[in-house]
């Protein structure tokens, strides 16, 4: 048996979330502005899976999601030293792979399963090799990658009551 499913998110118009008093600088002595913004794209998700009777009693599950972001690419990640940044930390979509068992007995139905989530998103470093200020170099790397890998694991069982196995076929 095959499924599939579908989920559709519309888009938000830009707003300002947080605006900070404009600040002077220490080393350029100018006035910096702050502004958070959050805006969202339009999204669509997607699941597929896909189930394997291999025999009366025993089943095989398969899957994969996209989790797709919302955050734009015109706004900077929140750590940024721009004068607008986004409310959401990253802007890269997720992933996720599962797999599962599935034993139905006289006596238990066991279930068992794992899901792996991951996720990369290269992050342009904002200092870029110097600090705020121009003539302070820093030993930082010109890019930064975000890396995220989840594992999830499943275990499920059911045991029927006495009377119950009892008045299943083959049970005398």
């Amino acid at each position: 048996m095959i499924h599939a499913s579908g989920e559709w998110y519309s888009g938000v118009s830009q707003y300002q979330i947080m605006e900070v008093d404009s600040a002077r600088s220490q080393s350029s002595g100018d006035f910096q502005e702050y502004h958070v913004l959050d805006e969202l794209k339009p999204v669509f998700n997607f699941g597929a899976g896909i189930e394997w009777q291999v025999s009366d009693a025993f089943s095989v599950y398969g899957s994969l999601v996209r989790d797709g972001s919302a955050a734009p690419e015109n706004l900077s990640h929140p750590f940024a030293f721009g004068n607008q940044v986004s409310n959401s930390l990253t802007q890269a979509d997720r992933f996720h792979l599962g797999a599962g068992v599935s034993l139905e007995a006289k006596w238990i139905d066991f279930t068992a399963g794992l899901n792996y989530g991951a996720m990369n998103e290269g992050l342009e470093n904002p200092l870029n090799g110097t600090g705020p200020d121009p003539g302070i170099a820093l030993p930082i790397e010109p890019d930064l990658t975000l890396s995220t890998r989840r594992w999830r694991f499943l275990v499920g069982f059911s045991i029927p009551m006495v009377v119950e196995i009892s008045d299943q076929p083959g049970t005398g």
